[in-house]
């Protein structure tokens, strides 16, 4: 995993001022808690003295004045732990950078879930799993987020498309402290991984919302004044307080009579309207933002349009919730329902809400979905300095170009960069010996062409490239469960591999060691025949081999194959690799040698 140096120092002090923060708050937190402590024994005192010297007046006035200051305190405490919380958010975010430098799990999701084996690429180029491409380049808290990010990396994209996300990407870059708080703001996600436009919408669908008749949203609109104005009356005659009571048990017994319907209309909903907030927050700053990139300004007329604003939207159904909630506190719930009726006063406003604003939820939690893919571009970016991202060019040019590209996911010191260039031929042949990065190189490849298709940027100092659609031949085993042994295998990738360069023209294959699963004579007719039908095909790639026989084709096929090859060094007895592809077949090999390591000796003669 290539450095991050530069990016870890800022790291670090982002990381070490959210711990200070959190150490700060702390300390505040207690000395809150501790005044509530002493209040409420300062507040017993008292009213044990009122009592005593038997002055109501001044016991009632006692009462309000600690409720009041204890609701206070309260207050405090709860916005101080909401800060704190935040920080805590705030630190997570960059102490799960430093780790993931350190060699450590990423904490967001690593695709496991789109992880298959039938893939053209997926698993022989190690796009999702543990240790995968996805889990290093991922920051996706969402659902949406997560789903947007696997599509790009398991499928080839529109060059139009990929070059505005590269635009959006660099944007995004330039100003990472933006994005860094949407990550925080949005950390609870990974825990709570629901998709909550899809959750809203599905529940804003239900035939339940047909509540009520007009009379009935009439007379909860005025409930509350009627009220006043018998509690007014009641001053001046006790039959007005009379009616108050009568007027507040008939508000009770209708808000009962709904309450199922009221249940089940907020029960899809309950209990996310502190992750509504989250997003209003969020979808504010993508509103408030003054994009310059083109995708960046289409994402934001999607957010705001007219008088229309996703955030306010979001916001509002958020508080409505909250609102909703405060039934589950039966002696709250009493009082609200008794003199508001409080519940369907709460239900008509969610039913008016959802008529209003529902249609643009979809397209805005999508969106964002999106924006999280690309910022966890924008991530990888800013790790990696010197990366950079391709020149793209339609797939008719067939391009392939790249100056000292690496392999993504080897760490820095262990890493060797290599040159290539496709504009003298279209398939490489690669010969040399075991362990020399004959296969290690193809998967470079590969993986770097994913990350061009995404709109990020490649592990390379120059990538010029085509938008291929790569597939490959690497990781062949058999399967017991399908009665397939590994030869068959072989057969059913090639097969496919070659069904796919027949049908598309910007198919780019990777092809490691081909027909393992056979003998020698077989494995070298097989090879050439298949190579041969690549070539009859038009077909573009690379193929890796230990048979130098199939170097000869090279003279066969002059202006479509060239040779290239990985090879070893033999000094004092020891084999030194250098990884280093080089033209030409390759000539020395190190099977014999690896084998006399093992105590076998061969007859070379």
């Amino acid at each position: 995993m290539a450095e991050i140096d530069s990016a870890k120092e800022i790291y670090q002090k982002e990381y070490d001022l959210a711990a200070a923060k959190v150490t700060a708050l702390d300390k505040k937190i207690n000395r809150v808690s501790i005044s509530r402590l002493l209040l409420i024994v300062l507040a017993a005192v008292v009213l044990f003295n009122t009592v005593q010297a038997a002055s109501p007046w001044l016991t009632i006035l006692a009462t309000i004045l600690a409720l009041l200051s204890f609701t206070y305190l309260v207050s405090v405490q709860s916005k101080l732990e909401k800060v704190r919380k935040n920080w805590i958010n705030y630190k997570v975010v960059r102490e799960n950078e430093l780790g993931i430098k350190n060699g450590q799990d990423n904490i967001y999701s690593n695709g496991e879930d789109d992880a298959d084996d039938h893939h053209p690429y997926a698993l022989d180029l190690d796009i999702f799993g543990k240790q995968s491409l996805y889990a290093y380049v991922n920051r996706c808290a969402s659902p949406e987020g997560n789903e947007v990010l696997s599509s790009w990396m398991a499928a080839n994209s529109p060059i139009d498309a990929v070059r505005q996300r590269q635009e959006l990407v660099r944007e995004l870059a330039q100003d990472p402290s933006w994005y860094r708080d949407i990550q925080a703001k949005l950390l609870f996600q990974l825990k709570d991984n629901k998709s909550y436009g899809k959750l809203i919408l599905d529940n804003l669908s239900k035939s339940i919302y047909d509540l009520g008749s007009k009379f009935l949203r009439l007379y909860v609109r005025l409930a509350p004044y009627i009220m006043g104005v018998l509690l007014i009356l009641s001053v001046y005659s006790a039959s007005f307080g009379r009616g108050v009571i009568w007027l507040a048990v008939i508000h009770l017994i209708i808000a009962m009579g709904y309450a199922g319907r009221v249940s089940k209309l907020s029960q899809g909903l309950s209990k996310i309207s502190d992750g509504l907030q989250h997003f209003s927050y969020v979808f504010l700053m993508i509103e408030m933002k003054d994009w310059q990139s083109k995708l960046g300004v289409k994402l934001r007329k999607d957010f705001v349009s007219g008088n229309r604003s996703v955030s306010l939207a979001i916001g509002e159904l958020g508080k409505l919730l909250e609102k909703l909630d405060y039934r589950m506190n039966i002696l709250v719930a009493t009082f609200l329902n008794a003199f508001f009726i409080w519940d369907l006063r709460q239900a008509f406003a969610l039913i008016d809400w959802r008529k209003a604003q529902s249609m643009h939820i979809q397209t805005a939690f999508s969106n964002f979905g999106e924006l999280e893919a690309l910022i966890s571009l924008a991530v990888l970016s800013v790790n990696h300095p010197s990366w950079n991202f391709p020149v793209l060019y339609p797939v008719e040019e067939r391009i392939l170009k790249v100056g000292e590209m690496k392999h993504p996911l080897i760490s820095g010191d262990k890493v060797v960069a290599n040159d290539y260039c496709k504009d003298t031929h279209q398939i490489a042949l690669i010969t040399g010996s075991n362990m020399a990065g004959k296969s290690t190189f193809l998967r470079t490849i590969g993986v770097n062409i994913v990350l061009a298709q995404t709109g990020g940027p490649v592990c390379a100092r120059s990538m010029d490239v085509s938008m291929w659609r790569p597939v490959s031949y690497m990781r062949i085993k058999d399967n017991l469960n399908e009665s397939t042994s590994t030869f068959k295998a072989e057969l059913d990738r090639l097969h496919m591999i070659l069904e796919e360069v027949a049908a598309h023209d910007n198919v780019y294959f990777l092809v490691d060691e081909m027909l393992r699963g056979t003998n020698s004579v077989d494995k070298y007719l097989g090879s050439k025949a298949v190579i041969e039908r690549f070539i009859k095909l038009g077909g573009v790639g690379m193929v890796a081999t230990h048979d130098l026989q199939l170097s000869n084709l090279e003279d066969v096929f002059p202006a479509y194959l060239k040779n290239y090859h990985f090879d070893i060094q033999v000094k004092h007895g020891e084999m030194l690799f250098d990884y280093k592809l080089k033209e030409g077949p390759c000539r020395i090999f190190n099977a014999s040698m690896l084998l006399k390591r093992i105590g076998i000796d061969i007859d070379e003669a």
